[in-house]
Formats: structure tokens, C-alpha cells, sequence
């Protein structure tokens, strides 16, 4: 059976907010010879690429910079605990 394009385009969705949330592609819902199979993973594919963009943008925005002094110096005081 030949699927429709609403089949299609459900298919590639679930894919792509599949791999948007960082899922596996082994949580493909059908078998390899579906249809419906091939467009899931097309789907998948732009939602883990997106997913890695995001991430990767995340986790180098988060790294301090070698070359900046810190904004604050922490302080290494010990905390008076006699009260």
C-alpha cells in the first residue's frame, strides 16, 4: 500500500520531534520495508540535526572564556558558623 501524503507528512513529523528531543533513531515506529519507514527517518535526521545545533550552541555559550577575567572572584573566606 502506497501511503498518502497526510501519512507522509504525520510520519516525518513524529521523526523530526523525535530527533528535536534528542531520541534515538532505533524508536522508529515501523518496520524497515514500510513506506512510511523512510520518511520517519527523513524526518528524524532534521530533527537530531536541529537538536545538535541548539545543544552545541548551548554548551559553547556556557564555556568561560580563556581570555576574559571571570566577572566576579570567588571567595575563599570560610564561613563563620559561631553564631
Amino acid at each position: 500500500m502506497t501511503p498518502n501524503r497526510e501519512q507522509c507528512e504525520k510520519a516525518y513529523n513524529q521523526g523530526c520531534m523525535w530527533g528535536m528531543g534528542g531520541g534515538d533513531s532505533n524508536r522508529c515506529p515501523y518496520s524497515a520495508d514500510e513506506p512510511l519507514a523512510e520518511w520517519w527517518f527523513q524526518g528524524w535526521e532534521a530533527g537530531i540535526d536541529a537538536w545538535h545545533d541548539r545543544n552545541l550552541k548551548t554548551s559553547r555559550h556556557n564555556r568561560p572564556d580563556p581570555d576574559r577575567p571571570p566577572l566576579f572572584l570567588p571567595s575563599f573566606r570560610r564561613a563563620d558558623t559561631r553564631r
